[in-house]
């Protein structure tokens, strides 16, 4: 262990991809600890001062001002096949999890954790090298992803959800990372997103936007499975479509020839028309009813396409006004809300003031209460001689000259509050 000057030492580039800086009281008694005890354990930094295990102990000591901390230093290589980068993050990881515990991470940023350790151990494979070098963290190296879900204390089942996370588009992984309020992701809706294809999740974002959280994953299967119907509809009357025009376009071809052929054919002034002419006008009249009837089917196709595009676009406006009616719904909670917290804040004020109006009152009731019972004694004896009785006096105008003190102090930025001063009676 040595000790290094804290301008020296440089925070990883990828920390923050990984972990949060600790917030409020938190914080604030993590900086007063290191205070009073100073830094107890030392940071693990590399031969070139990156810090691997022990930011927010730096971030502590610039805070506070000090010029050194306490540090190990470790030398990182290539070796075992894994890159000297990748020792250096497996150990990043690895302390920081220990240390803070999984479930005190945000979820985006435990999966990519969990992403980065599967990809040095090569969990996925079950084929993992011995990491017998650098300063593994963990004594025996995860060869499956249930050793790696012990080894960071949660079930096999969580470590799978998590990592699931990182199928997620950028987008809902914005929503987990940095969303709040209405504009984030459970962690149960975001595991249901993350099962869904790339394209899906596209189309889902496309339609619901940041709002997505708002809706129950029975919702999203719903509109999934509504979409999936019409698209097989509209594929359907497309590939009906294409079959139909292709008809008609054969149908268009023979109907040309045998004009032609019936162009061609000069039949001589006999008493008998030949059987093939015959023939071929026969067949001409029946391609064009079947002509007529491919035409009068396309048309029935396209009608019916029009109107399952007009129940699309029916679908997906009821969906933006059911989204609309959300906010405006939202907004007359959040004003209700507002009234209620401001309701809630008036009574406290009118509770608090009650209170305070009881206490003097009463107070000021008993100490004209008693000043009278001490003044009635003190007549109808005429004079005080008595040493214990001048030596109470005393200490009861001590007392009433440091309230008076205390009283004097009470400032009311209102003007002057009205009391009602009640005489108790015995």
């Amino acid at each position: 262990m040595q000790k290094i000057k804290v301008e020296l030492l440089k925070v990883h580039p990828r920390n923050k991809e990984f972990f949060d800086d600790m917030e409020g009281d938190k914080w604030k008694d993590f900086v007063e600890s290191i205070k009073t005890s100073g830094i107890i354990q030392p940071l693990i930094v590399t031969d070139d001062y990156i810090v691997i295990s022990g930011h927010q102990r730096l971030k502590a000591a610039k805070e506070l001002g000090l010029a050194e901390v306490p540090c190990e230093v470790h030398e990182y290589t290539d070796k075992d096949g894994i890159t000297a980068e990748d020792w250096k993050l497996k150990d990043l990881l690895e302390s920081n999890l220990m240390q803070r515990g999984i479930g005190n991470i945000n979820p985006m940023k435990s999966a990519r954790c969990i992403g980065e350790l599967k990809r040095i151990y090569d969990v996925r494979k079950g084929n993992n090298q011995y990491l017998g070098g650098g300063s593994a963290t963990v004594a025996v190296p995860p060869k499956t992803e249930k050793e790696l879900a012990d080894n960071l204390g949660i079930s096999e089942r969580h470590l799978r959800e998590l990592n699931q996370l990182n199928n997620l588009i950028p987008p809902f992984q914005k929503l987990i990372e940095f969303g709040s309020g209405e504009n984030s992701l459970s962690l149960r809706l975001a595991i249901f997103l993350a099962s869904r294809s790339k394209e899906e999740q596209e189309e889902l974002y496309r339609t619901f936007g940041d709002t997505i959280g708002k809706y129950k994953k029975a919702e999203i299967e719903q509109y999934q499975k509504d979409m999936e119907e019409m698209r097989k509809k509209m594929s359907d009357m497309q590939n009906l479509t294409r079959s139909l025009t292709q008809q008609k376009q054969e149908l268009e071809k023979q109907k040309t020839e045998l004009e032609q052929k019936l162009k061609n054919i000069k039949p001589e002034v006999i008493e008998k028309v030949p059987d093939d002419y015959q023939d071929l006008k026969d067949t001409l009249r029946t391609i064009k009813e079947q002509s007529k009837h491919v035409e009068e089917r396309l048309k029935e196709v396209e009608n019916e396409r029009q109107k399952l595009e007009r129940e699309k676009q029916e679908y997906l406006k009821a969906l933006e006004d059911l989204k609309t009616k959300n906010k405006k719904l939202e907004k007359e909670n959040s004003e209700l809300l507002s009234e209620l917290r401001s309701y809630d804040q008036a009574q406290l004020e009118m509770k608090y003031n009650f209170e305070l109006s009881s206490e003097i009152a009463d107070l000021a009731g008993i100490i004209n209460q008693r000043i009278e019972k001490i003044d009635t004694l003190i007549n109808s004896k005429g004079d005080l001689q008595d040493k214990n009785v001048e030596i109470l006096v005393q200490r009861l105008t001590d007392s009433l000259n440091k309230a008076l003190e205390k009283v004097n102090k009470w400032s009311f930025n209102k003007g002057v509050m009205d009391v009602e001063y009640r005489i108790v009676n015995n």
